[in-house]
């Protein structure tokens, strides 16, 4: 689940200054989201993403449940190359290339492939 506008500890932000930025309308603040999605990690990966917004302590958050994807999905970098980030708390660990397959990556990081599985964005 990925959350936008709570801190990795928890406190709530909410979305105000965000939905400045697009008028004020949630609409526009799901296509330009939809947009960044298409755009770095690839337009068929949205309906692995299914959103709303919820209200929480009287701000507004958005709420994402990604489904898992049969393979593992790049960050696509505006020259084009792909980028893998791994992420396990607030550390995160970023390759220029993508593994050959999940069970190379694992081992060269030194994780368990069920952890790797859940980081690969």
């Amino acid at each position: 689940m990925l959350q936008i506008g709570v801190e990795d500890n928890g406190n709530i932000l909410g979305l105000e200054k965000d939905l400045e930025l697009v008028g004020n309308s949630r609409d526009k603040f799901e296509q330009l989201l939809a947009n960044l999605i298409g755009e770095y990690l690839g337009s068929q990966y949205a309906p692995f993403l299914k959103g709303h917004f919820e209200e929480v302590d009287g701000k507004m958050i958005s709420v994402f449940e990604i489904r898992p994807s049969s393979d593992p999905v790049y960050l696509q970098t505006p020259k084009g190359s792909k980028k893998v980030i791994l992420r396990s708390g607030s550390y995160h660990h970023t390759r220029s290339r993508p593994p050959r397959n999940r069970e190379v990556h694992s081992k060269s990081l030194g994780q368990d492939r069920e952890q790797i599985d859940h980081a690969i964005f």
